[in-house]
């Protein structure tokens, strides 16, 4: 079910176009399963995903005084282990369709463009009472420069670094922690 959360910052239009672009073989096992697939955090490419800034890893100890090193350290380890546990689901935010979006995730000549609206994505979720989903806009940040707010993993997961500012991304995000 879809939860707000104020780690998620949600389109400032509900009805804002979102657009899913994928290879036909996944658009038919979407069909086939009447799910959208999330992909575990871990798996993505991008070395800064789920992770903090080097600006806070250097600051922590400053902003956090008194708190053990040992514990600040734990941070990014901990915020590493809860990579197996998240997963996210990718949209492109944008009024029209993206040429640029089908260079990038159709690797042939044979896709597949969905085009819903934010509203619609989270209202699918209410038949998923049994998960947490949170949904919200990427924000793109210089991952040497600057500070990520912190006291919350899920900020983490909802950053990426300013050279993929170009996908416009809109997440689903999962989180499924065994207890």
């Amino acid at each position: 079910m879809y939860f707000e959360h104020g780690a998620f910052r949600p389109p400032e239009i509900e009805d804002a176009k979102i657009w899913r672009f994928m290879e036909f073989t996944i658009f038919v096992s979407l069909l086939d399963t009447k799910s959208l697939y999330f992909a575990r955090d871990d798996k993505f490419n991008d070395p800064f995903e789920g992770s903090y800034t080097k600006l806070n890893q250097q600051l922590r100890s400053t902003i956090y005084e008194g708190v053990p090193k040992h514990v600040l350290k734990n941070i990014s380890a901990t915020l590493a282990q809860w990579r197996r546990y998240v997963a996210i689901n990718c949209w492109h935010l944008n009024e029209h369709e993206s040429a640029a979006m089908w260079d990038l995730y159709i690797k042939g000549t044979e896709g597949v463009a969905i085009q819903s609206t934010f509203r619609s994505l989270i209202e699918s979720f209410s038949l998923h009472a049994d998960d947490s989903i949170f949904v919200g806009e990427v924000s793109y940040i210089d991952y040497e420069n600057d500070w990520m707010t912190e006291g919350n993993l899920f900020y983490a997961f909802m950053h990426k670094c300013k050279s993929f500012e170009h996908e416009r991304e809109l997440r689903a995000l999962l989180c499924r922690y065994p207890l």
